[in-house]
């Protein structure tokens, strides 16, 4: 720390100590004072954050009220500029002045004030904020806030949803503002089963059938006890917080209750012009039993509300202060209450969910969920009534999916009545009504191996990949109509990693059987159409898949797997502008995963030879997700094609570590691809890439690592001049797995592209102009 007066760790633990046994034997501050004298002061720079700590203590645990003060008083000390009035912060002596409230106990702090309980004039208990001048770093935030409130504070009482505001006031020259709201009920009070008010409460209850939960017991107000049955000194605020602390996550019922009611608050709140900002369950408190949404300290209007505030997990990738933003909050609170996981493990679903009595309602409320949290704003729920009409479609026992398909069946035959006039709109009613009686709701077993599946597959690892493909079987022969398992099973013969397929032949065979599978269940499976896309891909025509993967959007523009299909088609063909556009296409629905869609992003843009923007792309992902070994791969090939051969070594070295090869293999290879750089530069790399991947070629395929063998020793070949060593492989060697479709876009071919034999690859390939 190194300046006069600093205190060490170890000497501001001993204070701690010393405090704290002081407290308990009964002593005042007079000794610390005396330590503080003697040199336990911090250094300027340490106070800010030891001030926030200390204030974090909790104030009823025995001993903590003199170690805070303590260090209140220190940290005051040091940063209050000269003439400054004392600020008073203490748990035991509250010097700020409210009108007609006496201040018991503080019961909360934020980042920018604290909250207190307070006895009113006539006994009544209520809730006060106290918001200091101090906690902004500018007078415009501070006003911006206090603004919000007084737009807020008649229209809270016009919502039941909406915490009441009773007051609102300011002391200019003491720097705060307050306000005082009604009570929460008390999390320690005794529920009040006998109570006959609560129990005809409890049976008016709208979701009586429901299990009783800590967020939906009926207590009268605190505020609203007699001052002999409320205790202030163990009195603790009833949050749902605290219900997810108790038990981790409520019932379903439950769920669609308090959300539908918190939907309600945000609409009223929003039609106003005003946004909340800051939902999370801590702010979300019980009033005889009802939600409402609390601590509003961060409302303000939406044309004011520019400010980065808010809490980590519930902020949106925009910031908060929109519609939008307030309701993907209201969705990770949504994701907390019903699955009972931390928001950072959005979108993960809990490994137990099958087991649970209400698992296919959970499932369903999973899609809002995912709505709601959609990472593109603009795919999100436009309002909270929107929202609401789904949680209460959800709540009457209908399908959230299926509404959603006949939503999108409804828009496409209103939008063909305004040009083909009634007797179109006659034939798509007719549709439309056909399609209602597919709606297919899956077998619950079917629907978790299925989501098992559904991750295996996003690993793209060849283990997963095994595993994956079981799930998915396990799933359709439990529900053979159950169509969305046909999509990641055919995407398994996309990556080339399942076990046993070692030909084109094999993998035709099984992606005609899955489309004839899909398209049995469903003639109108986008699914289906996904895999006879594939199908006619495998047999190089391309017109073909063309045209089935575009009849395959038509059917369901929201799948992703088609997009990500589609642009792949388009990449390996060279139309990157058209293949990028996909890929935006697929980015805008809920990636079926994050790896795949890295890979399919840089596509387009090694298509095009723009590998500096493919490598930020994946290095993006890469970041997020360090344990991605495809990405590795390709990464390498991004900097192997830009000449950054050290950087191409170390990805390449990287991904083959995460496949789990043999580590003194890994350093022999890549060491050697190392020095035989360091010594003769681009030529020694690829002559030393051409020894390896030829002695490759000796070994049995279950033995071979290094990828694929001959068309990269093609490109080796091709980079060294060597052109006909080159062709002879290509042609040799053309049919396999990864090679035919590739021969156009593969940079290291770029210099036969004029070559004739090459362009009767292209030909065969089905690539031609």
């Amino acid at each position: 720390m190194g300046e006069a007066g600093a205190v060490s760790l170890d000497k501001r633990r001993q204070v701690i100590r010393a405090r704290d046994r002081e407290a308990r034997a009964g002593l005042g501050l007079e000794t610390t004072r005396r330590l503080q004298a003697g040199g336990c002061a911090l250094s300027p720079g340490l106070v800010p954050s030891v001030r926030q700590s200390a204030l974090k203590l909790p104030p009823c645990v025995p001993g903590t009220v003199v170690v805070v003060n303590f260090f209140v008083e220190v940290s005051d000390q040091a940063l209050r500029p000269a003439g400054r009035p004392e600020p008073c912060l203490r748990f035991d002596t509250p010097c700020v002045r409210v009108p007609d409230h006496e201040l018991v106990r503080r019961i909360g702090i934020g980042a920018f004030g604290e909250v207190w309980l307070a006895r009113n004039a006539v006994g009544t208990f209520r809730a006060v904020k106290i918001v200091q001048r101090d906690a902004f770093e500018a007078e415009a935030n501070y006003e911006r806030e206090f603004r919000g409130l007084q737009k807020f504070e008649p229209l809270s009482r016009s919502h039941e949803g909406l915490v009441d505001i009773l007051h609102l006031g300011r002391d200019e020259e003491a720097g705060h503002f307050f306000y005082v709201m009604e009570l929460a009920d008390d999390a320690n009070a005794e529920r009040q089963d006998q109570n006959a008010e609560s129990r005809t409460a409890r049976e008016s209850f709208e979701f009586s059938g429901s299990s009783p939960q800590p967020g939906n017991v009926v207590r009268p107000r605190s505020s609203e006890l007699k001052a002999e049955d409320f205790k202030p000194n163990t009195y603790v605020p009833h949050t749902l917080r605290e219900d997810l602390k108790r038990g981790g996550s409520l019932p379903l019922a439950d769920c669609l209750s308090i959300s539908a009611k918190l939907c309600a608050a945000l609409g009223c709140l929003h039609s106003q012009g005003l946004v909340h900002r800051d939902i999370k369950p801590s702010n979300i408190i019980f009033v005889s039993g009802e939600p409402k949404l609390a601590d509003i300290g961060l409302v303000a209007a939406m044309d004011d509300a520019q400010s980065l505030v808010g809490t980590a997990g519930y902020i949106p990738p925009e910031g908060p202060g929109t519609v939008q933003a307030d309701l993907f909050s209201l969705g990770k609170v949504l994701y907390e209450m019903a699955l009972g996981k931390d928001r950072q493990e959005f979108p993960q679903l809990p490994p137990d969910l099958s087991s649970r009595a209400d698992y296919a309602g959970l499932l369903e409320l999973n899609e809002i969920i995912l709505k709601a949290c959609e990472t593109d704003q603009d795919q999100r729920y436009r309002s909270a009534k929107e929202m609401a009409d789904d949680l209460e479609w959800l709540r009457r026992g209908r399908s959230v999916r299926h509404a959603r398909a006949t939503g999108r069946a409804w828009r496409t035959a209103r939008n063909a009545a305004a040009a083909l006039a009634v007797i179109a709109l006659l034939v798509a009613a007719l549709l439309l009504v056909n399609q209602a009686r597919r709606g297919h709701v899956p077998d619950p077993e079917a629907a978790q191996l299925y989501e098992e599946g559904r991750w295996h597959y996003s690993q793209l690892t060849p283990a997963h990949h095994a595993k994956a493909l079981e799930k998915l079987t396990q799933a359709l022969q439990r529900d053979p109509k159950f169509t969305r398992p046909y999509g990641e099973l055919m995407a398994l013969y996309t990556w080339n990693q399942l076990p046993g397929v070692t030909n084109e032949h094999i993998r035709l065979q099984r992606v005609q059987e899955i489309a004839q599978r899909a398209l049995a269940a469903d003639p109108d499976s986008a699914e289906g159409y996904t895999a006879l896309s594939w199908s006619r891909f495998l047999q190089r025509d391309w017109r073909g898949a063309e045209a089935d993967i575009q009849r395959a959007l038509r059917l369901n523009p929201e799948l992703a797997l088609a997009h990500d299909v589609y642009a792949f088609y388009l990449s390996m063909q060279g139309r990157g502008k058209e293949a990028r556009r996909e890929g935006q296409l697929s980015a805008n629905q809920p990636p079926l995963s994050r790896r795949a869609s890295a890979v399919i992003a840089a596509w387009p843009f090694m298509a095009e030879r723009r590998f500096d923007l493919a490598i930020a792309g994946l290095q993006r992902v890469l970041d997020l997700d360090p344990e991605f070994a495809i990405g590795y791969s390709y990464l390498g090939d991004c900097h192997d094609a830009s000449s950054n051969y050290v950087a191409a070594i170390e990805a390449y070295r990287k991904s083959a570590q995460l496949l789990g090869a043999d580590s003194a293999r890994i350093e022999a290879v890549f060491g050697s691809l190392r020095r035989a750089y360091d010594a003769g530069g681009r030529e020694g790399y690829y002559r030393q890439w051409i020894e390896l991947l030829t002695a490759e070629l000796d070994l049995p395929e279950s033995e071979r690592w290094l990828g694929w063998t001959c068309l990269n020793l093609a490109g080796c070949y091709a980079r060294m001049g060597e052109s006909e060593k080159a062709l002879d492989l290509l042609e040799a060697h053309f049919d396999e797995p990864q090679e035919w479709h590739q021969i156009k876009f593969v940079p290291g071919y770029d210099s036969l592209h004029g070559e004739t034999r090459f362009k009767a690859l292209v030909k065969r390939a089905g690539l031609e102009p």
